[in-house]
C-alpha cells in the first residue's frame, strides 16, 4: 500500500472552477457526493479527497488530471541539488541571441563570446550555459548605459 497522499489547494481549486464552467453548483449535497463517489465511499469532504481522489473528481468534471503534487520550482530545486543538469530551452537561447543583438553582436561574435567563456564551446548546452553568457550580455549593457550618462560639471 502506498502513503496517503493529500490532495492540493490547485486541485480544490481546479474541481470548483471547472464545476462553475460545467454550471454545476456546489452545494454540500454535491460536494458530498463527489467525495463519496471518488473515495469508494472513504470520506464525504472534499478536503479529506487523497491525490489521486482529487484527480477522479477533476476527470470526472471534464479536466485534465495533475501529474504531480509537487511545484515545479520545488521539482526543478531537487533537481539542481541532486546535481542533474537541465538542457537550454529555446526560449532561453533566444533571449540570448537578442540581447547579443542588441549589442549589434553577429552569430559569429556570439560564437566566439561562447567559446571564450564556456571553454570551447560553440554555443551553450545546458541552462546554466545560457545563464553565465546572458548575464555577462546583460553586464556589458549595464556598463554601456553607465557610461552613456551625461557627467555634470562641477
Amino acid at each position: 500500500m502506498t502513503a496517503f497522499q493529500p490532495k492540493t489547494n490547485a486541485q480544490i481549486g481546479r474541481i470548483f472552477g471547472l464545476a462553475k464552467k460545467r454550471g454545476v453548483e456546489l452545494d454540500d449535497d454535491t460536494k458530498a457526493g463527489f467525495a463519496i463517489t471518488a473515495s469508494a465511499g472513504r470520506t464525504d469532504r472534499l478536503s479529506q479527497l487523497s491525490f489521486d481522489e482529487a484527480n477522479i473528481v477533476i476527470t470526472n468534471l471534464g479536466g485534465d488530471a495533475y501529474t504531480t503534487a509537487k511545484p515545479r520550482r520545488t521539482l526543478n530545486y531537487h533537481r539542481q541539488q541532486a546535481g542533474i543538469q537541465q538542457i537550454a530551452q529555446g526560449s532561453h537561447l533566444q533571449m540570448m541571441r537578442e540581447l547579443a543583438e542588441g549589442r549589434g553582436i553577429s552569430d559569429e561574435g556570439l560564437k566566439n563570446l561562447c567559446r571564450r567563456m564556456l571553454k570551447g564551446k560553440d554555443a551553450p548546452r545546458t541552462t546554466a550555459d545560457t545563464n553565465k553568457i546572458i548575464e555577462a550580455l546583460k553586464a556589458m549593457n549595464a556598463r554601456d548605459a553607465a557610461y552613456a550618462k551625461p557627467r555634470r560639471a562641477a
